[in-house]
């Protein structure tokens, strides 16, 4: 079961800059499960590395860490980014002894871009299957990430 919930805490991070900046981030996520078999409601903190590239108006963010990735599209204006709601992370998942695929829906981003710190506060809508063991079952569940990193 911890893959699954590691998946689903990877899941946001944006910046900006028309080079690509890596970005070293942590900070409180947390994750809880709406159904399934067994009930999360926990905060991590993961260790995640963000690489971002592209413009400022189309900025791409790729996310990874805990074995899993995830990339999104961005906006910078100033020192805000705004995430377009609505994309989509999908994770595979196999490891532990758990296997699945979830799909997570950004329904709420944003951050900020100050000199070398990068901040990130992003909300997702989880839903997927896992099978651990023999049994297969549906999940779904939410993940509140508020996320911040340096660049050296």
């Amino acid at each position: 079961m911890r893959a699954a919930v590691l998946a689903l805490l990877l899941i946001a991070a944006p910046a900006g800059a028309a080079k690509s900046d890596a970005y070293s981030m942590r900070g409180p996520c947390h994750v809880r499960s709406t159904s399934g078999p067994f009930v999360v409601d926990e905060t991590y903190n993961p260790v995640l590395r963000a690489t971002v590239t592209g413009p400022d108006k189309d900025l791409r963010i790729e996310v990874e860490g805990e074995g899993m990735k995830c990339t999104l599209k961005g906006v910078r204006v100033g020192s805000a980014i705004t995430l377009p709601l609505g994309q989509k992370c999908p994770q595979k998942i196999d490891r532990d002894g758990v296997h699945g695929d979830l799909d997570s829906t950004l329904t709420s981003g944003k951050g900020t871009l100050i000199g070398k710190t990068l901040a990130l506060k992003t909300s997702w809508d989880v839903a997927g299957k896992v099978q651990i063991a023999f049994k297969k079952m549906n999940v779904t569940g939410t993940v509140d990430a508020d996320v911040k990193g340096n660049r050296p």
